[in-house]
């Protein structure tokens, strides 16, 4: 994950979008978007964009989903960062990563459902 540096994207494909609660690492509840381009995923925050995880390059290197019906996701970033979400959509937002991986790099994006 990173900030972004003016990054612009060329002919940028919309595949996701949603309102999602991103939790800090106080554990505090934020509100935030999350857009899932054919190259990028955003997190956005209502004034501006807070971060980008680039899925061409193996930064997003796994999932962790709950069995329950409670929404929670984490997106295992390199560098022993986790994004923890709540998104009521949660499968779909899992499911179109993995498909922009499996196409950018051929690579499967690895998922584990648990509820710990």
């Amino acid at each position: 994950m990173k900030e972004v540096n003016d990054q612009e994207e060329e002919n940028p494909e919309f595949l996701f979008c949603d309102k999602v609660d991103k939790y800090n690492r106080k554990g505090r509840k934020q509100g935030r978007q999350v857009v899932v381009t054919n190259r990028f995923l955003y997190i956005l925050d209502e004034l501006k964009c807070k971060s980008v995880v680039n899925l061409n390059d193996g930064s997003l290197s796994s999932t962790s989903l709950s069995s329950m019906a409670d929404d929670f996701v984490v997106l295992h970033l390199k560098g022993d960062r986790d994004l923890v979400l709540t998104c009521p959509h949660k499968t779909e937002l899992v499911n179109t990563c993995s498909k922009v991986i499996m196409a950018n790099c051929k690579k499967v994006l690895s998922m584990t459902c648990s509820d710990r």
